[in-house]
């Protein structure tokens, strides 16, 4: 009888695939090597020994402190541990989490792999409170850098975690949650064979204009009004190697203020004058109605595909995934309406 094994393996500097598949002899082994973490689906397997105290009453601060990071390779094999340094990260996060994302720096923690070989930081996003909710709130927000992959190739990776945070103030208190690594700019923007523009001073008109648009209404589909090209706010900026083609491209990050995640903690600005972060606030810069319509129809070709991630991610029940779906479907029903242009957008845009 054939036999076929297949292991993945999630870690922090080393996935690997081990296939095994049977020949006329006997079973021949084949270990494939893939060392990019952000290629797989599967969850990786981290755990993280802190002072679960000292780095809450350091949250406000830009303070580094020590940690250990350890994950295994296998089942069989001793776990690898390194020494990396941490800090809290996330403005808004700061103040609403309990427990706020964090930034691994991992510059002199020896992680022996090309893709991570000129990276000095990862953000690790975290389960903010210890309420269950929260673990929604983090897995939904994970969700929407997915539905933004589908949306567009400029876009961060992201790498569902099982996490463990070791807490060594409180001997033998441990947590078990979820969590994700966000793709590092250097990696993404090496990814797309682009450079990382790390200015603040730019606005929407020096991006790719259909790239722009396309991401605005996006970030209109989630109900996300938490981002601006000025000062980079959740935004990163890349362009391309061509010294001839200087328009930016927006990438989009933290998505925990929109509708589609809905986190208990999210208000919306008051500048905006809405009440709720469900509800939908085009934030972008005004563009034509022929602009706009040519987004909408790539975001409608989209749909099944954006609906598909959703009903096949594991992690979410049925209900769950049903109001996500629901949020969505309000966007493209309303997309439809002649007043889209006039009342969605022309009434809010810059």
């Amino acid at each position: 009888m054939r036999k076929y094994c297949l292991i993945l393996c999630g870690v922090l500097s080393l996935s690997c695939t081990i296939v095994m598949a049977q020949e006329e002899d006997g079973l021949v082994d084949s270990l494939l090597i893939h060392s990019d973490i952000f290629a797989f689906e599967t969850p990786a397997k981290i755990s993280l020994k802190m002072d679960v105290k000292a780095f809450k009453k350091a949250k406000y601060t830009d303070k580094y402190l020590p940690a250990e990071l350890s994950y295994k390779l296998d089942s069989i094999n001793e776990a690898v541990v390194k020494q990396v340094r941490i800090k809290a990260r996330g403005n808004s996060r700061r103040q609403k989490c309990f427990f706020p994302p964090i930034k691994l720096n991992i510059r002199k923690a020896d992680v022996k792999n090309d893709y991570l070989s000129e990276t000095k930081t990862i953000k690790l996003v975290t389960h903010c409170n210890s309420a269950l909710v929260n673990k929604r709130y983090l897995l939904k927000e994970y969700l929407a850098y997915k539905l933004y992959q589908v949306v567009s190739p400029y876009s961060f990776r992201v790498r569902l975690v099982q996490m463990e945070y070791i807490d060594t103030g409180k001997r033998g208190k441990n947590i078990d949650t979820w969590a994700f690594l966000i793709e590092p700019i250097g990696v993404m923007a090496e990814r797309l064979d682009m450079l990382n523009v790390k200015s603040d001073n730019l606005w929407d008109e020096l991006m790719d204009r259909s790239i722009m648009t396309t991401l605005d209404l996006f970030q209109y589909m989630i109900g996300n009004a938490d981002y601006s090209v000025q000062g980079r706010h959740n935004m990163k900026v890349i362009r391309s190697k061509d010294v001839m083609e200087q328009e930016g491209v927006p990438v989009p990050y933290d998505f925990d203020y929109s509708g589609l995640v809905d986190a208990g903690y999210a208000v919306p600005g008051d500048q905006l004058g809405i009440d709720s972060v469900k509800e939908r606030y085009f934030l972008g810069a005004c563009k034509t109605e022929a602009e706009i319509e040519e987004a909408v129809v790539g975001l409608k070709a989209k749909k099944p595909e954006l609906f598909e991630v959703i009903d096949t991610f594991e992690y979410l029940n049925s209900k769950e995934k049903t109001a996500m779906k629901r949020y969505l479907e309000e966007f493209f029903s309303a997309v439809e309406k002649n007043s889209f242009y006039n009342y969605s957008i022309l009434s809010t845009c810059k």
